[in-house]
């Protein structure tokens, strides 16, 4: 173990099965290479052990023999002792906020109540061990610029030097400079206006996405989820079918909001899209209405083509023109299988993936691309398939009963919470607390319940 980058911790508890659980839960949260854990029975054996050790996190027991929790910290505070202090006790729920004020006082950093839980020291472990990363390469940065301010003031006395000298030809080349350094600037401006127009349209564009895919989910509460599988499902497709990436964005597009008119149909008394009259005028069908939808929107056109396209049958017998094959588009037949299949599924919910499967494979050569429906088959049937029964959320989305089904970091890459917890009040309270000083930047997938 490298003792210089290790950090070091002291257990301080006269109840041994205690010190043994800090300790497992610490190597938990920290990679065992990287801690040193050391252990004391009593407050004043732990007063000595931090003098002489110098760690970096203390976990001390409020009440033990000998001087108490509060003294410990008081003691090791008046030596200038500046590790991170942790208090613990065993504690009814209304004493919590008296005794974490004590903790204060005494200059601790933080009181957790007993039983301790594993969440909770990963989480203020994680946190305080990021921090004192962050400000030892900090002083690191600071140590290194005051070298570089002292070597460039000693340069520039050099440089000041030189030019006394060479005056006139120095005024000349600043000139020069002062200009191409106007043009630079001029041109670096310029660049940066394109690059802050080209991030606000996909902005735009994202949002206008994001905006639609939630009108369809309002108003189809019983497929909720539909236009985040099937986008999935297709751009497994897309991606083995190796197309470009432009044209993937327009699939996963399309996939997201293929169902838009649907929702954009006049409503009955019940909220269902109206059926149409046998003695009126046709109703116009919900692609032709995303389609006219989308072209409204600026960079949607490649979109609402492969939407105008889903009904179309490979043999030829579908609507609206009757294409047939490879004439069709192949977002069209891609997004068109993929939908198929996540409404069977959703349909037959006592069915197993490979029955529901089978529904599709029915359909192939006639209403759907056989190749199309072969890499259907071969996602269904891989582990990626496992992920389409995730939902994606935010921070403040998250609610109780929640479960996570992939790692949670936060933008310094501090690890919050692993693939698997369970939110519950207290996990829910850190998580929006740890979010106020290091934000979670990662994209939240939670399982559906």
């Amino acid at each position: 173990m490298n003792t210089e980058l290790a950090k070091k911790l002291l257990v301080i508890d006269d109840d041994a099965t205690v010190s043994a659980l800090v300790e497992a839960y610490l190597k938990e949260a920290i990679a065992q290479a990287q801690v040193q854990v050391q252990k004391a029975m009593s407050g004043e054996e732990g007063v000595q052990k931090a003098l002489a050790w110098k760690p970096d996190l203390i976990f001390c027991d409020l009440r033990m023999p000998g001087p108490d929790g509060f003294e410990v910290i008081r003691r090791i505070r008046q030596f200038g002792l500046h590790a991170v202090a942790v208090l613990m006790s065993g504690c009814a729920e209304q004493e919590i906020l008296e005794l974490t004020q004590g903790a204060q006082k005494v200059g601790a950093e933080a009181f957790l109540p007993k039983p301790l839980k594993a969440h909770e020291v990963h989480f203020f472990v994680n946190y305080v061990l990021r921090m004192l990363t962050v400000s030892r390469q900090l002083q690191d940065k600071n140590q290194q610029l005051e070298k570089t301010v002292l070597e460039a003031k000693e340069y520039q006395k050099k440089i000041i030097g030189i030019g006394r000298g060479l005056q006139n030809e120095n005024k000349r080349l600043q000139a020069d400079l002062k200009e191409a350094s106007r043009k630079n600037l001029q041109l670096e401006a310029k660049n940066e206006q394109i690059e802050a127009l080209n991030e606000d349209l996909i902005r735009t564009f994202r949002a206008t996405v994001n905006m639609l895919t939630n009108i369809i989910e309002l108003h189809q509460a019983s497929h909720r989820g539909h236009p985040q599988r099937v986008e999935k499902m297709s751009d497994f497709v897309a991606q083995k079918l190796q197309m470009s990436p432009h044209q993937i964005q327009h699939i996963r597009t399309a996939a997201r909001l293929h169902e838009l008119g649907i929702v954009s149909q006049p409503a009955n008394g019940n909220g269902h899209a109206k059926k149409e009259n046998p003695s009126g005028p046709p109703r116009v069908h919900h692609t032709h209405l995303a389609e006219m939808l989308l072209r409204q929107f600026p960079g949607f056109d490649p979109t609402a083509q492969i939407i105008r396209h889903l009904y179309e049958n490979v043999d030829g017998s579908g609507i609206p023109e009757g294409l047939s094959g490879e004439m069709i588009p192949i977002g069209s037949r891609i997004v068109s299988a993929a939908s198929f299949y996540d409404h069977a599924r959703v349909s037959h919910p006592g069915e197993s993936p490979a029955a529901v499967m089978k529904l599709l494979e029915k359909e192939k050569g006639t209403r759907y691309d056989e190749e199309i429906v072969s890499l259907l088959g071969e996602f269904v049937h891989s582990s990626l398939f496992k992920d389409i029964d995730t939902i994606e959320c935010t921070v403040f989305t998250l609610q109780e009963g929640m479960q996570l089904a992939a790692d949670l970091y936060s933008r310094s890459g501090t690890s919050v919470l692993r693939k698997g917890a369970m939110i519950d009040k207290s996990t829910l309270s850190n998580v929006l607390r740890f979010n106020n000083l290091d934000p979670i930047v990662s994209t939240i997938k939670v399982r559906k319940v």
